[in-house]
């Protein structure tokens, strides 16, 4: 869906941007970590964008059309997890939903992101909101992973059998393209918040804490 996705990712935000702007409020875009080729682990903000896809141009366009009407806005490249409604359940929703079936999942082991609990990237949004941020930002983990060590972490932590996990490869030239590597390096916001580390470990602990807002999000139809 294309068209859609301009619409949305791009030309809505840019609109929001403009309105935030011109009333003199800060504003705060949340963009992706599907802007490169996959070919750069850990990138920084400053690596230029190269997306592959659809989304990934319009998110980086978005990102672009913002700044533009609001210079000081804050882009924030985010990858997070956390409990989430059924209509649009979060990549560690999906695991988990899968695993309470008993059903195994099978994930790749050559694609790499930097997730994040989505309770961290809300309390780090707000602290660089205070501080004055502007610009763009990397709020991820500081761990590159595979989707499937991820998984297998998950299912430890709420102590699923680990031969639930099952162990693929991502074929890009077969499938929809997608970077292999969406890794990010959050350097730049631990330096400005004056945070040693963001482990993802320390995020799945927050996650098995947190299990009771699953029941709060479960009735959200």
């Amino acid at each position: 869906h294309e068209k859609q996705a301009f619409a949305v990712n791009c030309d809505l935000a840019q609109s929001y941007a403009k309105i935030a702007h011109d009333r003199g409020l800060p504003f705060v875009h949340i963009s992706t970590d599907h802007l490169f080729d996959g070919s750069h682990p850990m990138a920084a903000e400053t690596l230029l964008c190269e997306p592959i896809n659809s989304y990934g141009r319009s998110k980086w366009l978005g990102e672009l059309a913002v700044l533009k009407a609001h210079p000081s806005a804050l882009v924030l490249r985010v990858n997070f997890f956390g409990w989430g409604a059924p209509f649009r359940p979060s990549f560690s929703d999906w695991i988990l939903n899968n695993l309470g079936q008993a059903s195994k999942v099978t994930l790749y082991g050559n694609v790499y992101f930097t997730p994040l609990y989505v309770g961290d990237l809300v309390m780090l949004s707000h602290q660089l909101i205070e501080k004055g941020a502007k610009g763009v930002y990397n709020v991820t983990s500081s761990e590159r992973l595979s989707k499937y060590d991820f998984g297998v972490k998950l299912s430890k932590a709420f102590g699923y059998p680990s031969d639930a996990i099952l162990y693929s490869l991502y074929d890009s030239k077969q499938g929809t393209p997608r970077p292999l590597d969406m890794s990010l390096n959050n350097a730049k916001t631990l330096d400005f918040l004056d945070i040693d580390n963001l482990t993802i470990d320390d995020a799945i602990v927050k996650l098995v804490a947190n299990k009771h807002l699953k029941k709060n999000f479960s009735s959200i139809d």
